[in-house]
């Protein structure tokens, strides 16, 4: 079984529970559960805009609208869209579901590749499915040619399953955050 023939089981699943969120770039969003009903996880079908911001490459030329710090990282001194996988949720959307906080996790699919990722910022209160370069880079995308952002995202079919009640610490690395999010994967997906 591929990685989308495993969202879309969890998807189907009896146990899932649809949920309603009427945001831009939002297909649907399901809270789902694993085969023993013991671990949970918001799963969604939605498009993926590009974040850059975080630690200011001076190698690179960013767009205006780049700021140097995230919800997670104000200081800006660690959290780098280039290097680290992260994704974006909207402002208000851990207040309506309980057992997010910045810091959990995720698992970004798309066609037969995945990204393992930390929620680190939040974006506007109507807008779904936004991840760090190095998110869309893991997924087959390059958005930085001849150091310039390409601010290009992906229209469709990205699968997102967010782990609820997951942390991670931070400061933190790509391997750190994949040797966490990789067993929260397995038990939600096995």
């Amino acid at each position: 079984m591929d990685y989308k023939d495993s969202l879309i089981a969890l998807r189907d699943a009896a146990s899932s529970v649809a949920v309603t969120e009427n945001l831009d770039g939002l297909k649907w969003m399901k809270k789902v559960f694993n085969s023993a009903g013991t671990e949970a996880a918001f799963l969604s079908e939605s498009k993926l805009d590009l974040d850059t911001d975080g630690v200011t490459d001076p190698n690179i030329k960013y767009d205006p609208d780049h700021q140097g710090q995230t919800s997670i990282d104000g200081s800006a001194d660690w959290l780098d869209a280039n290097t680290l996988n992260y994704f974006v949720l909207p402002i208000g959307f851990t207040g309506r579901h309980g057992g997010i906080r910045l810091g959990c996790l995720a698992s970004i699919v798309y066609g037969d590749r995945i990204a393992h990722a930390i929620f680190a910022d939040s974006g506007p209160t109507d807008k779904f499915g936004e991840a760090s370069i190095n998110v869309h880079r893991s997924l087959g995308f390059e958005r930085v040619v001849d150091s310039k952002i390409v601010n290009v995202g992906i229209d469709n079919d990205v699968w997102i399953l967010v782990f609820i009640g997951s942390h991670i610490a931070t400061p933190c690395t790509q391997d750190e955050i994949d040797a966490a999010a990789h067993p929260l994967w397995e038990a939600m997906t096995s």
